[in-house]
């Protein structure tokens, strides 16, 4: 009896933190109209399903284009809760003509996914004019 007892409250236990882990998957996606980077891989112009990945280990960020096949996984730098826009969206550095995905924000849940700054982002921050670099948001849905 103390067996079951102990299995049934196992059980449970794994059940509650199971669905509090899926709480904080992200699942979305979006049409970009651009050629971007993402972890050092260019991405084509598209549409795309942007994802959490092993949420239960600290997590990955699947960028995956249906069109093309094209998938890039990243694993995500940080995440800022509480940042209840209302708005999803994909947000990309812009510098010239060269974008590179940033960081994903759900608003509906209160989530914010950044993204690790890539080597060649980085270069380009250094030597790019101040007046050429903004920041760019893709509405997307969820």
């Amino acid at each position: 009896m103390k067996r079951l007892i102990g299995f049934l409250s196992a059980a449970t236990l794994g059940l509650v933190l199971a669905a509090s882990l899926a709480a904080q998957t992200v699942n979305i996606t979006a049409s970009v109209p651009f050629e971007f980077m993402v972890a050092g891989s260019s991405m084509p112009a598209g549409d795309y399903t942007v994802g959490s990945v092993f949420p239960e280990t600290g997590g990955a960020i699947r960028v995956f284009n249906g069109n093309s096949g094209v998938v890039s996984l990243v694993m995500r730098s940080n995440t800022n809760p509480d940042e209840r826009t209302g708005q999803v969206s994909l947000v990309f550095n812009r510098y010239g003509d060269q974008y590179f995905l940033s960081s994903i924000v759900d608003g509906s849940r209160g989530a914010r996914l950044e993204l690790p700054v890539s080597r060649t982002e980085k270069e380009l921050s250094k030597t790019a004019d101040l007046g050429k670099f903004e920041t760019v948001a893709v509405l997307a849905r969820r």
